[in-house]
């Protein structure tokens, strides 16, 4: 090597040396920046009074449940807690060891007719189990919306970019985040719950004027996570399909790189929560609830710039995994939040989808106010188990109801994701004549039909998490777990029911109330 080279080898090590310190140092100045305004934040949080919700009393028949205990799961949380060794009621499995974390809206500042339940500030929640001893701990994600709201003369708070992920919580490219469907994830200790700052991406996919599901999809298989974003555009829209390696990380340049699948354009993108996966095939559906971009940026309400289009029907974008080629399905219009399971069978794609008549739902569902005033249960908020039959070759869609159980928040065994399974899990309403909510759970069996239930009288179940046993030899073997508000003693407890038989084995209570919330996931021990 001659002098020169030598010289400017030198240099250029001088610089990257200087760049990767510099990374360091960014990220320890935001992590203290929010380590002291957390500080700051929670205990003025402690301070303030928690708003005060009218629960309406209708008359109360004979016989009946006080119709207004489901109302107290929109109270808001305010106190951060830490307990230790809580008391079991029954036993849980010996095998059972890890943590149950789980996200949703604790805070809601002022409830009025357009409150909207995914406004609520995010806090995570977090049951470590280990046999018989539990514990149990929360906190508020430490996001921008959280500073705003209790920090707000701070000038520290300007330096914080963190989306209040109130939806979701999953596990990608080996880091634990928390979700919604603004962009960006956020990263938080599972251990500690403590916020650690955004998730940020080192790739050339869109990274401003998008939404990005709240719903990943892991394929164990290929040690992979597949998701998509929907990009605005002036004139024209893409949903882009992507996946992320476990290992698709790069120090210094982001938490992780997304590799593209597919881009689909479209002129007015549809409201969209999630997508299916088999082993050759990623299925995408678009329904017809479509919304003009430009509309986005006039204020207001985001949902009401959306429109309801039936005549343009459902689309189902069906991508091969292993070509990237897309293929278009058309069906009859419908709407839905979950996606379930899909597999192949036969040369055709079996897709499994909780659908509605149409997207009325959404504002029935997540207007806070509509939820305080339900008079009774009402046929348009039901929805039913749906299994649609691609044929890719003939280009048709086949529909047939599985259940007409109206079901919420699916789940199955995550061993049988993209493979032909037995059965769903999820929440339900058990039809009564006043006031009421979500009040059961419910293990369908989608082949003999079957159905179980786990209910009590004025409790209300959160989402429903299968956790298998070691070892298990059917696909039903483990155990469920749901969050259950008790709005008699308004208080919350975790409940465990063997998934088998449908029947509770143990119970952990709380001290106090945790609100409604969305989705969590059971991670096994160590959780690192």
């Amino acid at each position: 090597m001659t002098s020169q080279r030598r010289i400017i080898f030198i240099i250029c090590s001088f610089l990257v040396l200087q760049a990767f310190f510099y990374m360091i140092y960014r990220h320890q100045t935001k992590v203290q920046i929010i380590d002291e305004i957390s500080a700051v934040c929670v205990k003025k949080s402690e301070e303030i009074k928690e708003p005060v919700v009218a629960l309406p009393t209708p008359p109360v028949k004979k016989e009946q449940v006080n119709p207004v205990n489901y109302k107290f799961g929109f109270k808001s949380l305010v106190k951060e807690v830490s307990l230790d060794d809580l008391k079991v009621k029954g036993e849980i499995p010996n095998w059972l060891h890890g943590s149950l974390i789980f996200n949703g809206p604790a805070y809601l500042p002022n409830i009025n007719e357009n409150s909207g339940w995914f406004e609520g500030l995010a806090m995570l929640h977090l049951f470590n189990l280990d046999s018989n001893h539990v514990s149990y701990k929360n906190q508020f994600l430490k996001s921008k919306s959280f500073y705003d709201t209790f920090a707000t003369n701070n000038p520290k708070v300007k330096h914080i970019k963190i989306n209040n992920a109130n939806i979701n919580v999953a596990k990608i490219a080996n880091k634990f985040v928390a979700l919604s469907e603004i962009p960006l994830p956020v990263i938080f200790n599972p251990k500690t719950l403590k916020t650690i700052g955004s998730f940020t991406y080192h790739d050339k996919l869109p990274s401003d004027k998008i939404f990005e599901s709240s719903n990943p999809i892991r394929d164990e298989s290929k040690k992979e996570t597949i998701n998509f974003l929907i990009h605005m555009g002036a004139l024209s829209s893409n949903y882009e399909i992507y996946k992320i390696k476990d290992d698709a990380f790069s120090l210094g340049l982001g938490d992780a790189r997304r590799e593209k699948i597919a881009t689909i354009t479209i002129k007015e993108p549809a409201y969209i929560h999630n997508l299916s996966i088999t082993k050759n095939y990623i299925i995408f559906v678009e329904y017809p609830f479509v919304v003009k971009p430009y509309r986005l940026a006039m204020g207001g309400s985001m949902i009401d710039k959306f429109e309801w289009k039936p005549e343009r029907g459902t689309n189902f974008y069906v991508i091969n995994r292993n070509t990237k080629e897309v293929k278009t399905l058309n069906s009859k219009a419908f709407f839905a939040f979950s996606n379930v399971n899909a597999f192949e069978k036969n040369n055709k794609i079996i897709v499994d989808i909780v659908t509605f008549e149409d997207a009325s739902i959404i504002k029935k569902m997540t207007t806070v106010m509509t939820r305080l005033n339900i008079k009774n249960y009402s046929p348009d908020i039901a929805s039913k188990l749906s299994r649609f039959k691609l044929d890719l070759e003939n280009k048709t869609v086949e529909e047939e109801t599985l259940s007409k159980e109206s079901i919420n928040f699916p789940r199955i065994n995550e061993n049988y994701i993209a493979r032909p399974y037995n059965f769903v899990y999820g929440t339900s309403m058990r039809v009564r004549d006043y006031y009421d909510d979500i009040n059961q759970l419910s293990k369908i069996n989608i082949n003999d039909k079957e159905e179980k239930y786990w209910d009590e009288d004025g409790c209300y179940p959160s989402e429903p998490v299968f956790v298998a046993a070691p070892n298990a030899q059917e696909e039903d073997d483990g155990v469920i777990m749901s969050v259950v508000l008790d709005g008699k003693k308004q208080t919350s407890f975790l409940l465990i029911l063997n998934a088998t038989s449908f029947k509770e084995i143990a119970r952990v209570e709380l001290p106090h109330h945790i609100p409604f919330g969305l989705r969590g996931n059971f991670f096994p021990s160590p959780v690192v």
